[in-house]
This record gives C-alpha cells, structure tokens and sequence, in this order.
C-alpha cells in the first residue's frame, strides 16, 4: 500500500476480511438505511454505508482476488486514463484527480464511487475493506468535473476527521463478524504519512464573562469546554488564560470567540441576561447622491415615465467597439456568454425593454432606470452612477381624429425631462461630488 500525493489522501487504512460471504442484511439495518434516504444493496455493502451514517466515515470494499498483485495505489490520474464506475458509466479521467490503482489501472475515484471490476458480489472470498481521508478541495472538484454525487463525496466535502479512519474500519469488521458475513484477519494497514498535530486555543475566562454577559467562573469554563471533550493542555497562566487541546473532530474551533460560543451553549442560553440596548443614537440621513437620485425618481415618475430595473450582469453591447471592450468587467465564472460582464451602459436594457414591450403592443412607452455601471480604469474596476431613459411612440393615447404612429416620439420630448431636472437640481447634474452623470 503506497500513497503518492498525501496532499490529497492524508491517510488511508485497509482491513482484510477473509472467507466473505454475501449475505443479506437484517432487517433492522435495512429499515435505518431506508429511513435515512438509503436502498440496500448486499450485506457487506449495507454494513459499509450503515458505518457511514453511524461515525461519518465513507467506507469502500474491494474485492481483494481482482487487485493486480493485491496492491493499492493513491495516485493522481495519468492522461488518457478511464474507469468505469459501480453505475456502469466509463468516465474519462484527469491528471487533477485522485484514484484508488492497483499496480496497473485504476479501481475507484478517490472518495466518489468506486470501479465496476472490483466491486463486491456473490462470488467474493476475500475483500479489502478501505477507510481513508481525502482533501475536501480535491473530492469537491472532481465530483464537479465528472458530474457525480454520492453519499461519500458529500461528507468528504464536508471534511471528516482523519482521526476515525481506523475506528471506522474497525467498526465495520465488528459488524461483518457478529452478522456471520465474514472473517477479520487482525491488524490494520495504516498509511499515515504526516499525522496532524495538536491543535492548541487559548481561551480566558474574563473574555467569556465579557461575551455571554454574566460571570462565568474559571472552573465553569474548564468542566464547560471538557464535556465537548476539549481539555486543558499545558501553557498559558491559569486561572486568568487556558490553553485548550481542540480535538481533531472539531475541525469549526479554531478561535477564542469559538470557544465562547460552547461554552454559552454548553450553559445554557437561559443564562443571558435580559436588558435593553444603550448607547447614543443618531439621527440617519441619506447621502446627497442618494437624494438627487431619489429627486431625479419622483420627478421622471411624476411626467409619466415606469422606472425599470436591469440586470447588472449583461453580455457583450452593440455600442461597444475593440476599444471600449477592452474597458468592461468581465465574470471569470460567468454562467453564460449572456450574463459574462458587467455593465458599462443602462442603454441595452432599456431598449431590450422597449422593444419587448413593443412586441405586445403596449404603447406609449416611456421608460427610465437609475443604476450602477462599472468600467476599467487602468487595471481597476470603478463604479459611477448613471441614469438613462428611453421613449418610444406617441406619449399621448391615439384618438377617434388621430391614430399615432409608433415612430411619432419629438425629439424635444425627450429632453423636457433632463432639462426640468437640470433646472430644479442645478448642483447634482455633471458634478463629481454626487457621483451623477
């Protein structure tokens, strides 16, 4: 058993279990696996997945007769390489993802599903029972990359804690033995290249009392954090400083501050005393951006305009050349070509608006939006506010003397409204300290 990159695969352990027999599950382990959304598969397949959801360690058996030379290799994927999986799809591999090999070729997707040829079935004799612990990144951005979810990769995702790898496996032996599904050979392989150290956070008792709000005393805190299982290590300056020992399962603890929050759970949140907030107050007032934009909104809806609002994530404009392209925020992971960048214009949602509602027949069409727009500037993003209207069609009803054409739009009608704003906001209109344009 060899472990190629321990980036990946922190530690791997196996069990051999000897004279395998294929039995059905009992009954009261079917009834937990459907309850918690499982199907059983065969004995020894239900005890992997039943283990599982009992310690939160995915498990996978081999069948140990169809491992070229009884090896196991953790390695990367080499190119070209392909595997079929236990739901007889062949998936082609990359060099960015971690497998389960025997000398030759691989046998399972490091923590997703393992293959076809050495899957577990009525005529196995000898199995190779794994219990391993994989980097969640890694588990995460190959099950993304092949499309596939599994129970296993879920958790692995998720982090599970290295320190169950045996105990997992173990576990599933004591279980395979007791139902007359097989026999253990004793001992474990265990690959544990670089085992994690003693994760150490200080925690004081004043800062707890200080946080939950009442007085918490030293051994409070102590006997508190010892029934999550967390003791005191050697160090700091008792009673006013401890240093806590973070058990290894507890991966969320990595601060003070979350110690605090144990120890208040722990306590009881009855235990927080009840008071009214203090502290001066201030008067809130909106910014003078915010009240010209709020001025220009209640003057164009008060001519008759509809205030639309866009999306902020648009696709490449008509109006843009190479020039002005260079100048636009694009999306790394942008969904679509249509929703790749930010904009840098209101005008093509205000015309994709127009010409939508042109299509129904909805006429006169007076529309404005008020909103963000991003550029480059020399490398870096800015963001300016700016606001656009657009007009379509007569902006009076057609009459029994008059039927209007949809082009009839004067251009001195669609001025009348900047002007009207210009002349009643004279400072908010092509100054830089608004921020409007």
């Amino acid at each position: 058993m060899r472990i190629e990159d321990p980036l990946l695969c922190p530690r791997y352990a196996a069990r051999v279990v000897r004279d395998v027999r294929c039995l059905e599950a009992p009954d009261w382990m079917k009834r937990r696996l459907e309850a918690a959304g499982m199907r059983s598969v065969n004995g020894i397949v239900d005890v992997t997945n039943y283990v599982m959801l009992e310690m939160g360690q995915p498990l996978h058996a081999f069948d140990l007769d169809t491992l070229t030379d009884r090896a196991i290799v953790v390695r990367r994927a080499r190119e070209g390489e392909r595997i079929v999986t236990l739901d007889g799809v062949e998936r082609a591999l990359t060099p960015e993802m971690l497998l389960i090999c025997d000398s030759r070729v691989p046998v399972a997707v490091a923590g997703i599903m393992g293959g076809q040829a050495t899957e577990i079935h009525d005529g196995t004799r000898s199995m190779l029972l794994e219990s391993a612990n994989f980097c969640p990144r890694s588990v995460r951005a190959t099950s993304r990359a092949l499309g596939l979810r599994t129970e296993a990769s879920y958790r692995f995702e998720r982090v599970v804690d290295p320190a169950g790898v045996v105990a997992a496996a173990d576990r599933a032996c004591e279980l395979i033995a007791s139902l007359g599904m097989g026999r253990p050979v004793p001992g474990v392989l265990d690959c544990y290249p670089a085992p994690a150290g003693q994760r150490l956070v200080r925690v004081r008792p004043g800062r707890v009392s200080e946080m939950l709000g009442y007085t918490v005393s030293p051994e409070e805190v102590l006997e508190s954090l010892s029934r999550l299982g967390i003791v005191q290590a050697d160090g700091g300056d008792p009673p006013k400083e401890f240093v806590c020992s973070i058990p290894s399962r507890r991966s969320d603890l990595t601060r003070e501050i979350d110690l605090v929050e144990e120890v208040g759970r722990v306590l009881g949140y009855e235990r927080i005393p009840e008071q009214l907030p203090f502290g001066t107050a201030t008067q809130g007032g909106d910014s003078p951006l915010g009240q010209a934009l709020d001025d220009l909104r209640n003057l164009l809806s008060g001519l008759g305009m509809q205030e639309i609002v866009g999306l902020s994530l648009l696709g490449p404009s008509p109006f843009e050349d190479r020039r002005s392209e260079a100048q636009r925020v694009s999306i790394r992971t942008a969904l679509s070509s249509e929703l790749s960048g930010l904009r840098r214009s209101l005008l093509p949602s205000l015309l994709d608006a127009l010409e939508r509602n042109a299509r129904r027949g909805a006429r006169p069409l007076c529309f404005f939006e008020v909103g963000a727009v991003f550029s480059l500037h020399e490398g870096e993003p800015r963001e300016a506010v700016h606001a656009a209207g657009a007009l379509a069609g007569p902006l009076v009803a057609s009459g029994w003397r008059k039927i209007h054409r949809m082009d009839e739009t004067p251009g001195c009608r669609a001025h009348g409204p900047w002007g009207q704003f210009s002349r009643s906001n004279p400072t908010s209109v092509g100054r830089s300290r608004t921020g409007l344009a």
